[in-house]
């Protein structure tokens, strides 16, 4: 008796209401199935929001190289030239006085880098790599500079400017903080921790890396104040 007053009650619903349920079921199982190829699982009993709640917040650390250094690295145009979409893949090139190639968003291709893309000599430019292999050792140099940056900063008025620093030590290597390195920027950051920020600017444009790559390390030098 009871079942069949309620498959009368679901006959006499209005049809937009049917419909309504209907679609709101495909969506919300449409989006579990996102969810599930993320790698998130619906807690068991909880319900959709509690899946929504339980997924990755955005790293600030990653999106700091998404939005500086990434772009930096590998601009539009060059993004164009080196980056297949469709394929998902970077090409290697070359860059002008490097003795070893370079791929992706600034990774040099070292002995390390090899040994991580699975590689068992040095690949000719023009070689394309998965993208997200490479991506994944970009953001792990990234970690490395920032932490290294944060520790020499670390308990100085010149704080502030770790991320920037991060970026320096990214782009020309641990050198940076290296005493004795011929890429050690002895008065910059003596200036930095001194909370000497505009003489710390100055000083840094007083450098090869500067001459170099203007715009670029400008650019790094503009947010030495923090500015982000």
């Amino acid at each position: 008796m009871l079942r069949t007053l309620l498959i009368i009650s679901v006959i006499l619903l209005p049809l937009p209401i049917l419909e309504m349920q209907y679609k709101d079921s495909i969506v919300a199982n449409d989006f579990i199935g996102v969810l599930a190829r993320l790698g998130i699982e619906q807690p068991q009993g909880k319900g959709l929001l509690s899946a929504v709640a339980a997924m990755p917040k955005p790293s600030p650390v990653k999106e700091y190289f998404d939005k500086y250094v990434g772009p930096e690295e590998l601009g539009s145009s060059d993004m164009k030239k080196y980056y297949n979409k469709d394929r998902g893949t970077y090409k290697v090139y070359q860059l002008a006085g490097e003795k070893r190639p370079t791929v992706g968003k600034g990774v040099f291709l070292d002995d390390p880098a090899l040994e991580q893309l699975g590689l068992a000599e040095i690949p000719k430019e023009g070689v394309e790599i998965p993208a997200e292999l490479v991506d994944n050792i970009s953001y792990n140099r990234w970690g490395d500079a920032l932490r290294r940056a944060k520790q020499e900063l670390e308990g100085t008025k010149g704080s502030v400017a770790a991320n920037a620093l991060a970026e320096m030590i990214y782009q020309m290597g641990s050198g940076v903080v290296v005493p004795g390195s011929e890429k050690h920027f002895t008065e910059t950051l003596r200036l930095l921790k001194e909370g000497k920020i505009k003489e710390a600017q100055e000083e840094a444009k007083d450098s090869n890396w500067y001459r170099q790559t203007k715009n670029r390390s400008g650019e790094v030098i503009s947010r030495f104040s923090g500015a982000n």
